[in-house]
């Protein structure tokens, strides 16, 4: 009767998974080799697995992290256990995912995920970003996490994701990079644009120009993500972001909450405070904690 399964592999705290170095694994079958039918939330983290002879299937969460290459299923596997899971509602593939074979799915198309609602995409070179989100096709996701996508300019990326999720009202962006010249703002404005529900943010470690994208420089009054109320920053200038909450009112999309990290909070003086709770509600948000706002738009 087992439905969830979690295993995390331990190792030193600044692992890369491009490092990892794994002795020779002999498999050993999960649970004996007893099947479990109910199992649908499974999550592994630096877990070598033999791809090949693993059965997953009917998984409504598939949670996969840490993989260098030589420990990765190939793309037809990977493909097969997607496809074997009809009703998959969250995908994360953090630093883990299929071999990069991109010719050999050039012809292919992309795997239908109707009922995916949460997708996370983190520490992936620009290149495999793009095959990854190549291989799937997800345009009812609520919620998507782009984390740790930086030492390039990942514009590119942004381009081939314009469109591709219009459903989404939560998004993460956590250390994105991409050039900053104007044609590019523009671009990644237009991505923002292409996601017109956007109602709440979660960002850190991002350009400041990041902040500018949601306002026309030709068109003030007209901003962008005109429901985004509530903004959860971990890391900002607090300059910046006093600045961005006026515009946000000054030109008609009000703020209605923001959500400060301990560590950005100790950097705000007493009258940056006193100017943001009067733009609207301004609270602590302790690491790893969720907000109300957050497990209502999660339903």
């Amino acid at each position: 009767m087992l439905t969830r399964f979690e295993l995390h592999r331990g190792g030193l705290k600044n692992e890369h998974r491009k490092s990892l170095t794994w002795p020779h694994v002999i498999p050993q079958p999960f649970l004996g080799g007893v099947l479990s039918p109910t199992l649908s939330y499974l999550s592994l983290n630096g877990v070598p697995t033999d791809w090949s002879g693993s059965v997953l299937q009917n998984l409504t969460t598939f949670d996969i992290r840490r993989l260098p290459a030589t420990h990765s299923p190939d793309v037809h596997r990977f493909r097969e256990v997607l496809m074997n899971c009809p009703r998959l509602q969250k995908l994360s593939m953090d630093g883990a995912g299929p071999k990069f074979e991109e010719e050999n799915t050039e012809h292919l198309p992309p795997v239908e995920l109707p009922h995916l609602r949460t997708l996370v995409i983190a520490d992936f070179s620009r290149q495999y970003a793009m095959f990854l989100f190549s291989l799937i096709s997800a345009t009812a996701v609520n919620d998507l996490t782009l984390m740790n996508l930086c030492g390039d300019d990942y514009l590119p990326l942004f381009l081939q994701l314009h469109s591709a999720f219009p459903k989404v009202r939560l998004l993460t962006t956590y250390s994105i990079q991409f050039d900053v010249g104007p044609q590019c703002l523009a671009a990644m404005t237009r991505w923002l644009d292409s996601m017109p529900n956007l109602c709440y943010l979660r960002v850190a470690n991002v350009a400041n120009q990041f902040f500018g994208l949601f306002f026309r420089r030709d068109n003030l009054g007209n901003p962008v993500s005109p429901h985004l109320t509530v903004v959860d920053c971990q890391s900002i200038e607090p300059v910046i972001l006093l600045q961005w909450a006026n515009d946000r009112k000054k030109f008609g999309t009000p703020l209605h909450k923001i959500y400060i990290s301990e560590g950005l909070g100790a950097r705000l003086t007493s009258e940056q405070i006193s100017e943001l709770t009067g733009l609207c509600t301004l609270a602590k948000l302790p690491r790893g904690t969720t907000t109300p706002e957050e497990e209502k738009l999660s339903l």
